[in-house]
């Protein structure tokens, strides 16, 4: 979990069925809080300082989502589909959380230097 302003602790779960969901407090799941794609999630990372969710796919997207607490919904705030052939097999923020790593199956890795206004 993580905790995540006017929500205490917060839940990406992968399905799948082609989605992530997020659990709020007690378990409710947030319905305005959901991710699809015609791929599976392969990799979730939480960035430690904010309320940021990096997503990898097997189809090798990268999306980062923003969660608004307030509202209990998600903003996409980066996606690409262009960098990676393979599945995502990794993603981790660097301490300071303004770069996302991201490894595929195939053993590419990139590093991606995050400019998050949230």
């Amino acid at each position: 979990g993580h905790i995540c302003g006017g929500i205490r602790k917060l839940a990406a779960v992968a399905t799948d069925d082609f989605q992530i969901n997020f659990y709020g407090d007690e378990g409710a799941l947030l319905p305005a809080c959901v991710i699809s794609r015609q791929h599976n999630a392969a990799a979730l990372k939480w960035q430690h300082k904010s309320c940021i969710l990096a997503t990898g796919w097997h189809d090798g997207h990268i999306g980062v989502y923003s969660v608004n607490s307030a509202q209990k919904k998600l903003d996409c705030v980066y996606t690409n589909d262009q960098s990676h052939t393979g599945g995502i097999s990794f993603l981790m923020w660097n301490p300071a959380c303004n770069r996302l790593v991201s490894g595929d199956a195939k053993g590419l890795v990139r590093v991606w230097k995050v400019g998050l206004r949230v």
